[in-house]
């Protein structure tokens, strides 16, 4: 990179400070000859109007699902409220409220009343489960009264393919990109349980055994055996 002395013959300090003052916590005594010193000079352009160390972020865009509202961009993995469809599905998110593409001189705002005409988010569903279990405790002093539950709530993980602001603007995620996404990500969510059964005695299940085997082959199932009556109580004389 050809440095800004080199390119223009004279530096403009005033650009420079201007295009350093985000940095101003950083350098709070710095000077013209320190900052030469750590080879900051030789690195800044002063063709751009983006401040040192800057870059263009990528396309984002705001949706709204579930009652919420998100900011995604391509090649981002998001957990919203649970959406139905099997891991691998693409998805398609319509109700978009603003998209934003940044640039080297300013960023690009599109706004929706409440919503953009023609705008999409799409994505593929990465992960399906239950999040960590949250205890609910209530308690009333002095009334005997204390309950606790236990609760995980349903999400859905969705990586992030390709936005569509309604306007001409689009950002899309490459093959590779997503390749490497999917093969680094690792989701936390777990799946739902078998639901709790109630305890039984070992004897219904010998019984419910023997039924199904009698059953199998033909004959009788066995009968439970009666209950012996209590002896009737003597007449007093």
């Amino acid at each position: 990179m050809e440095s800004a002395r080199e390119a223009h013959g004279t530096f403009d300090f005033e650009r420079f400070r201007t295009a350093t003052s985000a940095y101003a916590h950083l350098f709070p005594r710095a000077r013209p000859h320190r900052l030469k010193k750590y080879g900051f000079l030789q690195e800044l352009s002063v063709d751009t109007a983006a401040p040192f160390g800057h870059f263009p972020s990528p396309m984002y865009a705001v949706i709204e699902t579930g009652g919420k509202q998100y900011r995604v961009q391509p090649g981002e993995i998001v957990q919203i409220e649970k959406l139905e469809g099997e891991e691998g599905s693409s998805v398609k998110f319509g109700q978009v409220l603003m998209s934003a593409k940044p640039t080297a001189d300013n960023t690009t705002i599109v706004l929706g009343k409440p919503y953009l005409a023609g705008a999409t988010v799409e994505g593929e569903i990465v992960g399906q489960g239950r999040g960590d279990k949250i205890l609910i405790i209530k308690m009333k002093r002095r009334k005997q009264y204390r309950r606790t539950q236990g609760h995980r709530q349903f999400y859905t993980q969705v990586l992030i393919t390709s936005l569509d602001n309604g306007a001409g603007d689009k950002a899309a995620l490459s093959a590779a990109d997503k390749k490497s996404k999917l093969d680094s990500f690792i989701s936390h969510l777990k799946p739902k349980g078998l639901a709790m059964t109630p305890k039984t005695l070992g004897s219904r299940k010998r019984l419910a055994q023997k039924a199904k085997a009698a059953k199998a082959e033909g004959g009788e199932a066995p009968k439970a055996a009666a209950k012996k009556k209590a002896p009737a109580k003597k007449k007093a004389e």
